[in-house]
């Protein structure tokens, strides 16, 4: 497919000093993910991640400033070393791979107003067993990823 036909989005940590740029077709996944190590990196009830092909991610500048750091096998996690924001997580195993980042990271308008692309809307919630508050707004859930587990009733 051609660039021209391609959703790119930027994003960035606080303090400036990591960028990265998304050239993508559509994303492998758009979810709000509660998983205790989302909740723990991030410090909220859940995080809206969205996951790419990996070559879909490129750091645009600042790559010297990531700090990289594994949570579960087989994640890797990359945060800014100076601010901490977390900028993505990359999944490599030989059957699946992908890189996801935190929606909250996208870059916004002048007003700070973030106008997400509708492909990057979740579609669905992810290790939803391990929610700390109930959402009821229609997604399913899912106890894991959406892939390998059983769907849990709204």
């Amino acid at each position: 497919m051609s660039d021209s036909k391609k959703i790119t989005v930027t994003g960035r940590c606080y303090c400036d000093k990591v960028r990265y740029k998304i050239s993508t077709e559509k994303p492998i996944f758009s979810a709000y993910c509660h998983c205790t190590i989302c909740q723990r990196i991030t410090g909220g009830v859940a995080t809206h991640a969205v996951g790419f092909q990996i070559p879909d991610l490129t750091i645009t500048f600042g790559s010297d400033n990531l700090i990289p750091f594994n949570t579960t096998e087989p994640i890797t996690r990359y945060r800014c070393k100076t601010c901490g924001t977390p900028i993505y997580g990359e999944v490599n195993e030989p059957d699946f791979q992908f890189r996801d980042i935190s929606v909250a990271t996208l870059d916004r308008d002048e007003e700070e107003r973030m106008k997400l692309p509708e492909e990057f809307k979740p579609d669905h919630h992810m290790f939803y067993a391990r929610r700390v508050v109930d959402i009821k707004d229609g997604l399913k859930k899912f106890a894991r990823f959406r892939w390998d587990s059983e769907h849990i009733p709204e």
